[in-house]
């Protein structure tokens, strides 16, 4: 039904069981096949052309491999580079942020003191205890100068 193939060994054991193999001729036998030896010259002929295309196939698959091997490790390190600075910033703000929680908690305790009561009443709401005088002083003079020429203007 299906004929087995014959196996090299048995193939050479047939051919070559009586033969003495000289291994010095052998190998000569093989340098001469691989490359071609000019007549007018003993310098061998270099590497057919089919080997030299497989070579170049092999240099060209290699080089893009590394250059595809380069591109995902710069893309990878510059991730990591992006997540160490985002880490830092956020570090940054986490410190910030506690520190305005130090402050705010300081400023809770001081609301219902009376003074503190006192100090904000006068701030922002502009009070004055009764029989005090309030005095304004105005800092800039070009300022005063718009709101009078402000308010010239829309008289006329």
């Amino acid at each position: 039904m299906f004929k087995r193939k014959k196996r090299r060994s048995r193939k050479f054991k047939e051919e070559y069981s009586d033969r003495v193999i000289d291994f010095e001729e052998a190998r000569i036998k093989r340098r001469n096949r691989r490359t071609k030896i000019r007549p007018e010259v003993d310098v061998p002929v270099e590497v057919s052309q089919r080997k030299r295309q497989l070579r170049k196939r092999r240099v060209k698959f290699f080089g893009l491999a590394l250059i595809l091997i380069v591109i995902m490790v710069g893309i990878s390190v510059g991730k990591v580079v992006m997540t160490r600075h985002e880490q830092n910033t956020a570090l940054e703000k986490n410190r910030a942020l506690k520190e305005k929680k130090k402050d705010l908690e300081k400023e809770l305790k001081l609301v219902n003191e009376p003074e503190y009561i006192e100090e904000q009443a006068r701030k922002q709401l502009k009070l004055v205890k009764p029989g005090e005088i309030i005095y304004i002083i105005d800092g800039d003079k070009k300022d005063n100068d718009k709101k009078n020429n402000d308010k010239k203007n829309k008289k006329q």
